[in-house]
């Protein structure tokens, strides 16, 4: 609150930047992107299964100039699934992310080893992260995956092998 509010704070650029991300309407980048989703959204309605993988971004427009995807830059993940994808392949994919969460929070809680509900407690925070910072940028790809998120979901499969193992 004093960085949003705190007298004397105004003249810091830093100080302004964080003002901005919290002040939206007022933010031309939050103008640009409103801009951009209502520019897609008639291209995701009338497209149910998308423009193709890999047509967005700088990628689309290197590896696909002709399409008409290819000089949208999305803001976040999901905009990109719902354009790369369409509206059924981002209903799969969200469908995906709650069926992990799901999963990893019954496994919590029929888990009766502590050390082992910590570790699933871990798993549903860091899937819970990854799926908020979707929101605002491409959270889930590339060095993430298989390094953090796949090993992840592994462990939440293997669920009833480790309460088997701890039984012991």
């Amino acid at each position: 609150l004093f960085l949003l509010f705190g007298p004397g704070l105004s003249n810091n650029r830093t100080i302004q930047r964080v003002r901005t991300t919290f002040i939206g309407t007022n933010d031309e980048s939050y103008k640009v992107r409103v801009e951009a989703r209502a520019f897609i959204q008639p291209f995701i309605r009338s497209h149910p299964i998308g423009g193709g993988q890999g047509t967005t971004g700088f990628n689309g427009a290197r590896e696909h100039p002709g399409n008409p995807l290819a000089n949208f830059m999305p803001d976040s993940s999901y905009v990109m699934r719902a354009a790369e994808t369409g509206w059924i392949g981002l209903a799969l994919i969200c469908f995906l992310y709650g069926f992990t969460l799901v999963v990893t929070m019954r496994a919590f809680f029929r888990m009766h080893d502590e050390r082992l509900k910590v570790i699933y407690a871990a798993c549903a925070s860091t899937f819970f992260s990854f799926y908020i910072a979707e929101f605002a940028q491409i959270a889930i790809g590339g060095i993430s995956d298989v390094v953090v998120y796949y090993p992840l979901l592994a462990i939440v499969l293997r669920f009833k092998t480790f309460q088997h193992d701890a039984a012991k």
